[in-house]
């Protein structure tokens, strides 16, 4: 059976010089050839696929990396900011409440802009009747 089995593992090898060899290949002989392949064949899917998952792990590793970056990025401009005492280390909650009261400050100071814009052109109009007032006083009293 091994000299067989050699005399296929070498058929292989040579399989272009070894022409003889493909004649005399029966159903035995393929079996044989698959046993002997196929933990090759099934070693190389297993090389391929640690691969595959070595490729992930590092790029989930970067990635891990890219975030932890941008995490410290928010914590160093948040222990800057005035809603954290001085020397306290920022609360997780305190974020979210310090964006949401910045949001209804900026909301209010649009408001107050639209209103003082309305008052400014209200004011505007009553100027410019004032103007026009003065300017036909003047044309009448000049008549």
């Amino acid at each position: 059976m091994d000299a067989a089995r050699d005399i296929l593992v070498d058929g292989i090898k040579n399989l272009p010089q070894n022409k003889q060899l493909l004649e005399v290949v029966t159903i035995n002989n393929i079996s044989l050839c698959l046993t002997l392949l196929f933990p090759f064949i099934l070693s190389n899917l297993v090389i391929d696929s640690l691969q595959n998952c070595k490729d992930t792990l590092a790029t989930c590793q970067n990635e891990l990396e890219a975030a932890k970056s941008e995490i410290q990025s928010w914590h160093s401009s948040i222990q800057n900011e005035p809603c954290v005492p001085a020397g306290a280390t920022p609360e997780p909650k305190m974020l979210p409440d310090y964006l949401q009261a910045l949001k209804s400050s900026e909301e209010s100071l649009r408001e107050q802009l639209e209103k003082a814009k309305k008052k400014e052109a209200a004011f505007i109009v009553t100027f410019a009747k004032r103007e026009q007032e003065i300017a036909e006083l003047k044309v009448s009293c000049s008549k």
